[in-house]
C-alpha cells in the first residue's frame, strides 16, 4: 500500500480512460463483495439511477477506489449490519455514494478521513481498523481521475463517503 501511494505521486502514474458505464463498476463491486459481505454478515445493496450513465474513467482505478470504500465500510460494520453502494447523476457529472451503519465518524474525523493513518491511530483501540492507507489512496486516485471525495456522517449512524466524477 505504501508503494501504491508513492506511484500515485509520480508524474507518470497511468490513468487509461475509457467509457465505462457505472452500472457496470456497481456491478462488479457488488460480485467481487458479496461473498465477504455475508461473512460479517452484513447486507451489501447496490443501486444505480436510471440516468447514471456513461463516463470516461479508468475502469481499474475506479474499482480500486470503489473498493476501498466497501472494504472499509465491511470493516466497520457490525453483524447484521448494511453496506449500500449507490451511482447516480449528479450536475457535475457520476456520484457514487458507500454508505454504512457502523460506528460512523466524528465531526473531527471529517476532516482527516483522508490523511493517511489518522483516523487508523484514532481508532485502533476500539474498533477493526486496516492499515490506515486505504482512504488515502482512495482519495489521490480520484483526485487523478479528475475528481473529488469527501466523507460524512450517515444520517442514523455511520458514514458516507462520496466520490464525484466528471462525465469527460
Amino acid at each position: 500500500a505504501l508503494l501504491e501511494l508513492a506511484r500515485l505521486e509520480a508524474d507518470d502514474f497511468s490513468i487509461e480512460r475509457v467509457d465505462v458505464a457505472a452500472a457496470d463498476l456497481v456491478a462488479q463491486v457488488d460480485e467481487a463483495w458479496a461473498a465477504r459481505a455475508a461473512t460479517v454478515p452484513a447486507v451489501l445493496r447496490t443501486r444505480v439511477g436510471a440516468d447514471a450513465g456513461v463516463l470516461s474513467a479508468d475502469p481499474n482505478r475506479m474499482r480500486q477506489v470503489l473498493d476501498g470504500l466497501v472494504e472499509n465500510a465491511l470493516r466497520a460494520v457490525p453483524a447484521g449490519g448494511e453496506v449500500v453502494v449507490v451511482a447516480a447523476a449528479d450536475p457535475a457529472g457520476v456520484r457514487f455514494e458507500v454508505s454504512d451503519t457502523g460506528p460512523g465518524l466524528d465531526a473531527g474525523d471529517l476532516d482527516v478521513a483522508f490523511d493517511r493513518g489518522v483516523l487508523r491511530s484514532r481508532y485502533r483501540d476500539t474498533r477493526a481498523v486496516g492499515t490506515g492507507l486505504g482512504l488515502s489512496i482512495a482519495a489521490r486516485l480520484v483526485t487523478r481521475l479528475g475528481g473529488t471525495v469527501s466523507a460524512r456522517a450517515r444520517d442514523g449512524g455511520g458514514a458516507v463517503f462520496t466520490v464525484l466524477l466528471p462525465r469527460g
